[in-house]
């Protein structure tokens, strides 16, 4: 994550500023999976909608209880395509499951934020930080 550099005691229209959003500039997190280098891009508000949307049909389609193997994998490739479209179906079919879910808590933090944790304390201005 770049940041730059926060101003003290920024004000805005008599308004203090407690954080600057602007600051926060993710960048890509690259991983290896299937002999190939992969990258989640930041999370933009589209491609976050789209994970919504194949998140959502996983969960319903497990809520039936009569999910296949075959939905199953359909289900998950989906929802991890939806944010890193460099993985294919067949890398799914192949990966062992702890792999998939791995690929899962890299999406999840991604999304939430937490992968960034770190940086995005720094976004506070210094008056507000807890160190």
């Amino acid at each position: 994550m770049r940041l730059f550099p926060a101003r003290d005691n920024a004000r805005v229209d008599d308004v203090e500023v407690f954080s600057d959003l602007d600051a926060m500039l993710t960048e890509s997190i690259s991983f290896r999976f299937c002999g190939r280098i992969h990258k989640i891009d930041p999370i933009t508000t589209q491609k976050f909608a789209e994970f919504v949307d194949a998140q959502s049909r996983l969960d319903e389609l497990s809520k039936t209880g009569k999910m296949t193997p075959t939905e199953c994998i359909d289900a998950c490739f989906k929802v991890i395509q939806s944010v890193i479209p460099s993985i294919t179906l067949e890398d799914i079919e192949k990966a062992q499951q702890h792999q998939v879910v791995a690929i899962f808590e890299m999406i999840r933090k991604t999304i939430t934020g937490e992968i960034y944790e770190e940086e995005k304390k720094k976004t506070l201005l210094p008056q507000y930080r807890r160190e």
